[in-house]
């Protein structure tokens, strides 16, 4: 936390620093005066819940924490919103799991705070209230919800709270309220802008006369075309592990028996192999320079005219490859493998942990990620690996471990990615820490994702009766609709309107117009 008392550039001074003293604590989500202290709000990454802190003055050193561990309850991950109405400061919760809360006390002081509202207003899908605002004698409270849109709640008095309007204004896109800062008056009306991932953003104004939101601004563009998942014709009944696209004319998969297929911009073709082995990662750098791993450590290379074994280091099985260029690229396998290609030869590197590592991916030569997992004999259940490459060294990540496996990895940058697996774990990455979000609708195993950006990205695998394709859109991973039951198990993207994946029994899926 800084301050200035001018606001000019070299002003400014740091009052706050290492997140209290907390590494958990990454954000200072909210900030507010009462009763001559000034209050801030914290989100904690670690599990430990969020912390409210207070300082009469704002000098360093002086803050005391009077809520510790969510209130009790480390679910409530973060303290958003802190708001002074009547005689009360009151605090709003993220709770992912049980619903959001509000919390109020006349003096801010330890031990004072009581629960107003708990369960996310009767809907554990309202996580959290994204902004609390008093306006017209009573105190409004905006919540996310993904599923059904957010929902707006007024009270006079604190204790009993009345929805006001539909969910999501009629639109169950309209999800989130974006913080404080995002609701305002202007010519004494509440204004609210609102995230639509969907339509576009949107501003509504209240009409208290007659308790109901009017839309000011709203997008609600339609794309140009159109984009669906649909079966392709295969050349193989192989199943089909990986899949790398070069480009929309120019792509790559491979499957069981060895099985490699060539895409040209029209149809899928098979292609002689060096090997009978089951490969399952294939990774594209040109059209004239690609790898692909497999079973019993077997590596191959394209160049450009035929596909042809190389030298291994390893007999385990190699399950995921990553290039960042012609001379530096890595792969990893079973048993905590992992092997470094520097442009003449396969190598193995010490690895940190013994669990098989079922992908790799790469930012930079110097930033990096594998992941998976083993059964644990001590705990007696599965245990998830991420390690993690800082240009010299391989380490184990240990801030944040679940009991499941991951199976595939992919960033858009080196401060954000997602790792997904069995039994729908999720984690994503912030740059500093892994955030464990399963999401809503669950799928069984996700075996392949590729994000686009921090708010589009895939993932597919298998999931009992329902479809085997989610799609993260910003906000969660959504069921998106599958022409097949078959499981898929790779995934490469085009771009936003075009992808591939690929499965069981030669499935191959074609997203586009």
């Amino acid at each position: 936390m800084w301050r200035s008392s001018s606001g000019d550039s070299g002003s400014w001074t740091s009052v706050v620093t290492g997140g209290f003293g907390n590494p958990g604590i990454t954000y200072i989500t909210s900030l507010t005066e009462f009763g001559g202290y000034l209050y801030a709000g914290t989100d904690n990454k670690l599990g430990t819940g969020g912390e409210v802190w207070r300082s009469s003055t704002g000098d360093s050193g002086s803050w005391e924490r009077v809520v510790a561990s969510g209130f009790g309850d480390v679910n409530n991950r973060s303290i958003i919103t802190l708001e002074p109405f009547g005689s009360y400061l009151y605090a709003s919760t993220y709770n992912q799991e049980e619903g959001c809360e509000v919390w109020r006390s006349t003096t801010g002081n330890s031990g004072t705070w009581a629960l107003v509202v708990s369960g996310g207003f009767n809907d554990f899908e309202n996580r959290g209230v994204y902004s609390l605002f008093g306006y017209n004698e009573r105190l409004f409270a905006f919540t996310e919800n993904p599923t059904t849109g957010i929902e707006v709640w007024n009270t006079e008095e604190g204790i009993n709270w009345t929805q006001v309007g539909p969910d999501g204004l009629g639109d169950s896109n309209n999800n989130l309220v974006y913080y404080k800062n995002a609701v305002t008056l202007f010519n004494d009306i509440l204004h609210v802008g609102i995230r639509n991932g969907a339509n576009g953003g949107e501003v509504w104004k209240y009409e208290p006369e007659y308790e109901i939101y009017l839309p000011l601004i709203l997008r609600n563009f339609q794309q140009s075309t159109t984009s669906t998942w649909n079966q392709f014709s295969s050349p193989t009944t192989e199943t089909l592990n990986a899949v790398d696209m070069v480009s929309s004319t120019d792509g790559w998969a491979v499957g069981d028996g060895g099985t490699i297929i060539l895409w040209n911009g029209s149809n899928w073709s098979t292609i002689s192999s060096p090997t009978s082995n089951k490969m399952n990662s294939v990774e594209m750098i040109s059209s004239n320079d690609g790898w692909a791993v497999g079973d019993g450590g077997t590596i191959i290379h394209w160049d450009g005219n035929n596909w042809s074994t190389t030298s291994s280091p390893t007999s385990n099985k190699l399950n995921s490859v990553d290039m960042i260029s012609s001379t530096d690229g890595w792969a990893v396998g079973d048993g905590g493998t992992i092997i470094h290609w520097d442009g003449n030869n396969w190598s193995t590197y010490s690895s940190p942990t013994n669990y098989d590592l079922k992908g790799v991916s790469f930012t930079s030569s110097d930033n990096g990620w594998a992941v998976g997992g083993s059964w644990n004999s001590v705990i007696g259940w599965y245990e998830d690996a991420k390690v993690q490459w800082n240009g010299s060294t391989w380490i184990l990540y240990t801030h944040f471990r679940i009991l499941d496996v991951f199976y595939g990895v992919d960033f858009t940058s080196a401060s954000y990615g997602w790792t997904v697996g069995h039994n729908n774990a999720k984690a994503s990455w912030d740059g500093m820490f892994w955030d464990q979000n399963y999401g809503n609708q669950p799928m069984m195993v996700h075996y392949d994702l590729d994000m686009l950006s921090t708010d589009n990205g895939w993932a597919v695998g298998w999931d009992y009766s329902r479809s085997n394709i989610r799609h993260w859109d910003g906000s969660e991973w959504a069921e998106e609709t599958c022409p097949v039951s078959e499981t898929l198990y790779g995934l490469s993207m085009v771009s936003e309107n075009e992808g591939w994946a690929v499965g069981e029994n030669g499935t191959i899926l074609r997203y586009g117009p």
